[in-house]
């Protein structure tokens, strides 16, 4: 059996089969994070455990464990048990569309303003790329930051799960 432990350590020996699935060019239509993760899952390669293979699945699988078990939104779970408390008032797992049926509600507008601007190398220039989704996805690679957010992420790694009194892990 696949444990937590498999999913948080990328051993749980999933392919790696999210090539074309992970981002979106709008949110319309796009399935509950719920029906992503059950929708072709992929196949199991190698039996847990054995190697450490990063796996976007896998991540969206303990994700969607968060959701079930903490009765909460995995976005909204994030929030209120590790960026609040964190103070990480710049980081989030939601995006800038519109609200959308079965779907998280949208970044903030003040957050919005903080985006950067996607782009792409078209001959000898940058041009800018429209945003890409990744809400029915959003543990696989979903969150923004800012610099100083992530530090405070990182201070409280480094300081055995706790950070200016809040303990998190």
């Amino acid at each position: 059996p696949v444990t937590v432990r498999h999913l948080m350590t990328h051993s749980a020996g999933f392919e790696d089969a999210f090539a074309g699935r992970l981002f979106r060019a709008e949110m319309r239509n796009a399935p509950s994070f719920a029906e992503e993760q059950s929708t072709a899952p992929p196949a199991r390669v190698r039996p847990p455990g054995e190697a450490a293979i990063y796996s976007n699945y896998g991540s969206n699988l303990a994700g969607l464990i968060v959701q079930t078990v903490g009765g909460q939104e995995f976005q909204a779970r994030a929030e209120t048990r590790i960026f609040g408390p964190l103070g990480m008032q710049r980081t989030s797992f939601r995006e800038p569309y519109d609200a959308t049926p079965n779907q998280p509600a949208p970044l903030s507008e003040a957050l919005r303003e903080d985006l950067s601007k996607g782009f792409s190398w078209r001959g000898a220039r940058a041009v800018e790329r429209p945003f890409e989704f990744v809400t029915p996805n959003a543990p696989a690679g979903g969150a923004s930051t800012s610099a100083e957010d992530m530090t405070r992420y990182m201070r409280m790694f480094l300081n055995k799960g706790e950070l200016d009194g809040q303990r998190i892990i």
